[in-house]
């Protein structure tokens, strides 16, 4: 089979496997409700028909769709899925964005086009890596849990900042690398676009700023709202992969985390897909490196996996997986969300 069809082929069975298993979500959470709200004597009112894998997704989200149309100067920008800290926007770990590569010397981009699935991505500004998404990641968790307005900027403390990442080094070195990762963040202009969900432009973070001994940050509506209201929001589970050592590992985690559906892919379209700036002729070691470290640590994601050898280019080479039990976790869009711009308060 072509390789591309292949690869539409394993999304299109991951949106059906999605569409089923929203549905029945829905269903268990409304049975509860129908059980609750049922008179306890006289006529039986109408059972409400249960959605089917048919019909439109139904979201478990805490944002209404008037969320996208407030006005930040009279109203604040609620964070969605605050009860979901775990939950990221899919394109994240399914494109280069945050590169599997080296942190040192990074550099920095202008208007690139970054390969993704299912996703229209550019970006400017600082090239990304998994160190970044990491620390991406922590700032939002922060956010939900101590930001009640996404266009207000919230302080932060550097060292528990580490510490909730699961660094045990808090010295001046580690805080300042951290706070570079932060300001980084702040610099890199994203723009994507989700063909009939989507799309957003804007910087990850709108503001980092340091004020004396202290530290605040500030999401960016324009990016972060239709990212995280229009895209799949799928759990990243960041202890399990803090304990993996190397970023193509950590990146691999998150990219099979957003799947429920394997079939074959071929070592080039893995490599350009996660950012890998290494030699090519290293990938495939560097590969099946990471695969065993994942298969070996996290087996209800990978429980095994085989590398193909077809010719003397690797990028040719076919990576066969077979999946662990384990079902990714997600939160499905309830509208397609686009792209507005906020005049956010800056410090």
């Amino acid at each position: 089979m072509d390789h591309a069809l292949n690869i539409q082929k394993m999304l299109e069975d991951d949106e059906r496997f999605y569409a089923e298993e929203n549905a029945r979500l829905a269903q268990e959470q409304e049975r509860p409700r129908a059980l609750a709200s049922a008179p306890t004597s006289g006529p039986k009112a109408p059972a409400k028909p249960s959605p089917s894998a048919s019909d439109p997704p139904v979201a478990h989200w805490d944002v209404d769709a008037e969320t996208l149309k407030i006005d930040v100067q009279t109203e604040p920008i609620h964070i969605p899925h605050r009860n979901k800290i775990e939950h990221f926007p899919a394109f994240m770990a399914r494109s280069a964005l945050f590169k599997a590569g080296r942190i040192a010397g990074a550099g920095s981009v202008e208007n690139l086009a970054l390969p993704a699935q299912g996703c229209k991505l550019t970006v400017s500004g600082p090239r990304l890596t998994m160190r970044d998404k990491i620390i991406w990641e922590t700032a939002i968790q922060i956010a939900k849990e101590t930001s009640p307005d996404m266009s207000k900027p919230f302080e932060i403390s550097l060292r528990n900042f580490a510490r909730r990442m699961g660094d045990n080094d808090t010295c001046g070195a580690a805080l300042s690398s951290i706070w570079g990762s932060l300001l980084r963040l702040s610099h890199a202009r994203v723009e994507f676009s989700i063909p009939g969900s989507c799309a957003g432009v804007g910087s990850m973070l709108s503001t980092a700023i340091k004020r004396a001994d202290r530290f605040y940050l500030r999401i960016n509506p324009d990016f972060a709202l239709p990212a995280m209201t229009g895209d799949k929001q799928f759990r990243i589970r960041s202890q399990r992969r803090r304990g993996l050592s190397t970023a193509l590992a950590q990146w691999l985690h998150d990219f099979f985390s957003t799947h429920q559906t394997a079939r074959d892919m071929d070592l080039g379209y893995l490599r350009g897909l996660c950012g890998y700036d290494g030699a090519k002729r290293n990938f495939p070691a560097k590969l099946r490196a990471a695969m065993e470290e994942l298969s070996k640590d996290v087996p209800d994601v990978i429980a095994s996996f085989t590398i193909d050898r077809i010719g003397k280019d690797g990028d040719s080479w076919m990576l066969k997986i077979i999946r662990g039990p384990e079902k990714p976790e997600f939160v499905m869009p309830k509208i397609a969300a686009k792209t507005s711009r906020h005049n956010g308060v800056a410090l």
